[in-house]
């Protein structure tokens, strides 16, 4: 069984808000925008939170074919090319709420620089980042490029006084699956699995898990 602190090491979601989230209009509801929205992650998570009547969803698409798909779930779409930064602003226009998936190239880095740039410049109050799982003083830590990578913009993101929250999963469901034959895996991930669903529900009330880290006490389903 896992432990609450070996959970800590295995996934956080470490978050805060900004002193601008008190002053939020409360006369409309708060317009969330999910990257990556044709994609496993973000193509779930819209699914998921579609239905929530305490926010406004949008759908980031890079092709206009894509806007179809989530048109015909009355989910309205914003074009969104991360290697087109002229158009960043336009996409972010009006976005309260920016769920961030980088791409797992040092591309992200630059993305993801131009991107929290505009964010901020649109007046965003909170960026939910998925990233990835890094211990401090651990070799993969300074040796895995993508975790580098993510660690530096987690730092950007922190950088302007944006609220944000940064979603670090140690693992995701289909690297498992492909082991269960070898009995590389076995035992309990935690007996809590509503930690598992940090990820959909923090997009519609980042508040709720800010202030310290929170352990993910089981893998993330994609």
């Amino acid at each position: 069984m896992t432990s609450p602190s070996s959970a800590r090491r295995q996934s956080e979601v470490v978050s805060t808000t900004t002193a601008t989230t008190a002053a939020t209009d409360l006369t409309r509801l708060p317009v969330v925008l999910v990257t990556g929205a044709t994609g496993r992650i973000g193509g779930e998570l819209v699914g998921l939170v579609r239905q929530d009547t305490s926010i406004e969803l949008r759908a980031a698409v890079r092709r206009p074919e894509q806007a179809a798909h989530f048109a015909a779930q009355g989910v309205r779409s914003v074009h969104l090319d991360l290697d087109d930064y002229d158009g960043f602003a336009a996409a972010l226009d009006g976005i309260d709420w920016l769920f961030l998936i980088a791409g797992y190239t040092v591309d992200m880095l630059a993305q993801g620089k131009n991107l929290v740039d505009s964010a901020e410049a649109a007046g965003i109050r909170h960026i939910l980042h998925l990233g990835t799982f890094h211990q401090p003083g651990r070799p993969m830590e300074r040796y895995v490029g993508h975790m580098i990578w993510h660690q530096l913009l987690e730092s950007y993101i922190q950088a302007p006084g944006l609220g944000y929250t940064h979603l670090r999963p140690n693992v995701f469901m289909q690297a498992i699956l492909g082991e269960l034959d070898s009995e590389k895996y076995c035992g309990t991930w935690g007996t809590d699995p509503s930690a598992g669903w940090t990820a959909p529900t923090s997009p519609a009330s980042p508040q709720r898990s800010c202030a310290s880290p929170h352990p993910m006490l089981v893998p993330l389903t994609t």
